[in-house]
Order: structure tokens, then sequence, then C-alpha cells
């Protein structure tokens, strides 16, 4: 019989491969479709069909990340991943796993 703490290795090292690999296969696929807005937009604005104001996208991602909202979204993930830490040290390294293997 496995002890507690076994079991939270364990249960976290699956949990953070399954989190790792899909995390990777999730980025992935959004690069693509962001890569494919990003050309259709182009194409459209090639053909004056649309205008695109670029100085306010970026003045838009230049706010977010001057508030810290990605800052802020990171370090409450990490929070709640590293409540319990044998299950969070379990998990990363599974987490880091799937990434490589996804």
């Amino acid at each position: 019989m496995l002890t507690p703490l076994l079991q939270q290795l364990g249960f976290g090292g699956l949990a953070g491969l399954c989190v790792g690999y899909f995390a990777k296969k999730a980025a992935k696929m959004t690069a693509l479709l962001l890569g494919c807005l990003f050309v259709l937009l182009q194409v459209l604005a090639y053909y004056n069909i649309v205008s695109i104001n670029w100085g306010g996208v970026s003045q838009a991602f230049d706010t977010a990340a001057e508030t810290g909202v990605f800052e802020n979204a990171m370090a409450s993930l990490k929070r709640v991943l590293l409540h319990n830490v044998p299950f969070g040290a379990a998990f990363m390294g599974g987490v880091a796993v799937g990434a490589k293997k996804g």
C-alpha cells in the first residue's frame, strides 16, 4: 500500500504530465490560429476592405502589461499549483515532462 506522500507525488506527476502535454498542444493551436488571423487581416487591409489601427492594438497590450494583468495571472496560477508542496513539486515536474513530450 502506498503512503499518502507517494500517492500525492504519483498523482501530482501524472496530473502535471497531462496538463503540460495539453498546454503545449493548446499553445501551438493558439499560435497557429493567431497567425492565420493576422495573415487574414493583413490581406483584407491590403485590398482596402478593412483598416486596422495597429497603434490602438499596441496601446491595448501596453496597458495590459503596465497594469500587471499577465503577472497577476501567473502569480495566481503559481499560488494555486504550489498550495500542496509535494503535489505541486511533482505536478511542476510532470508539466515540464509533458511540455517536452507534447
